[in-house]
C-alpha cells in the first residue's frame, strides 16, 4: 500500500540537471510543465506537452516572421509620448522610463523594413483635439519620410470620453500628408452604430 500519492500533474522525477546553469528552464503557465528554454524556442514558444503559447518580445516575433537578413531596423529611438497627461497607479510617463529601463528596449515602434521591398503601414486614429491638428499632420509627415511608409488614417468612434475628429479636420490632416508626399488613405469606417471599431470595444452594453 502506497503511502503517498502525487496530487499534481506536471512533476517530473527528473528534476533540474544539476550541469544546467541558472535560468535555463521555465515553467509552463498552462499546465505546469518545466520546459528547457532551448526546447521551447525550438518548439516556437509553445509548451510541448499542453500548447500552450508563451509570451514573447518583438526581437523574437520578428526572428520567427523574416528570414535572417531580409530586414533592417529603423527608428530604434523613436518613443511613446503621453499627450494625455494619464495617471492610472503612476504617471504613464514614469511607466515608460521605467519600462525602458527594465527591457533596454524603447517603448516604440519597431520599425522593419525588409529587403524586398515591402511596404510598412501605420494605423493613426484621428481624435478631436488630441492628435488631429494641422501642426502634428507636419509632425508626423517628418517620421514618415520613407518610400516604403504608409498611413492609414482611421476615424476614431466616439464613446463619450473623447469625440471623433471632423470630417473636415480630417481632411485637412490628410492633405497635409499628401502635399509632404506622404502615402496616405482615409480607411471607410465600420462598426459606429454598435459603438465598435478597429481595437476599441463598447461604450455600454448592447442587447
Amino acid at each position: 500500500m502506497a503511502w503517498f500519492r502525487r496530487s499534481k500533474e506536471g512533476i517530473s522525477g527528473e528534476g533540474q540537471k544539476k550541469d544546467m546553469p541558472d535560468g535555463q528552464w521555465t515553467k509552463c503557465p498552462g499546465c505546469g510543465e518545466i520546459i528547457h528554454k532551448k526546447q521551447l524556442e525550438q518548439n516556437l514558444f509553445c509548451c510541448p506537452k499542453c500548447n500552450t503559447h508563451f509570451r514573447i518580445g518583438s526581437k523574437e516575433y520578428f526572428e520567427l516572421l523574416l528570414d535572417e537578413g531580409s530586414f533592417k531596423e529603423m527608428d530604434k529611438k523613436m518613443r511613446s509620448v503621453d499627450v494625455l497627461n494619464f495617471v492610472d497607479t503612476k504617471p504613464y510617463d514614469k511607466r515608460l522610463t521605467d519600462t525602458i529601463k527594465k527591457t533596454s528596449l524603447m517603448d516604440a515602434v519597431r520599425t522593419y523594413a525588409e529587403t524586398t521591398n515591402r511596404k510598412v503601414f501605420f494605423e493613426y486614429l484621428l481624435i478631436d483635439g488630441v492628435n488631429d491638428s494641422e501642426e502634428i499632420a507636419e509632425d508626423l509627415a517628418d517620421i514618415m519620410n520613407h518610400p516604403l511608409y504608409h498611413v492609414n488614417l482611421i476615424k476614431y468612434h466616439s464613446t463619450g470620453a473623447f469625440q471623433a475628429s471632423p470630417r473636415e479636420q480630417r481632411e485637412r490632416f490628410k492633405a497635409v500628408l499628401e502635399r509632404r508626399r506622404v502615402p496616405v488613405t482615409h480607411r471607410i469606417s465600420f462598426g459606429e452604430d454598435i459603438m465598435a471599431a478597429c481595437g476599441q470595444l463598447a461604450g455600454t452594453k448592447v442587447n
